[in-house]
């Protein structure tokens, strides 16, 4: 039986059009993934940032290549992630 891992990764998406966040968030949620954006004090900032976290049994090795062909299609860049510890 293969575990499941909870992760967080932080996305960035650079000059977002008007629909690219709403729809990414709609497309990771059908992943079962939870996206929350990080609100930035910079008005003129062009770049939106949020928050992922999910579940997943890909292994740490192949993780990054994995999530980035999920999130790069969507407009994504992932700025960094990781596993998080159970307690």
């Amino acid at each position: 039986m293969t575990q499941q891992r909870p992760f967080r990764a932080e996305i960035l998406f650079r000059e977002p059009g008007p629909k690219t966040v709403s729809n990414a968030k709609a497309a990771l949620e059908m992943f079962g993934f939870s996206y929350q954006t990080i609100p930035t004090e910079d008005v003129d900032e062009d770049t939106s940032f949020g928050l992922i976290e999910g579940v997943t049994e890909v292994s740490e090795d192949t993780f990054g290549d994995w999530f980035s062909e999920i999130v790069e299609p969507l407009g994504g860049d992932i700025i960094e992630w990781g596993f998080m510890r159970l307690r």
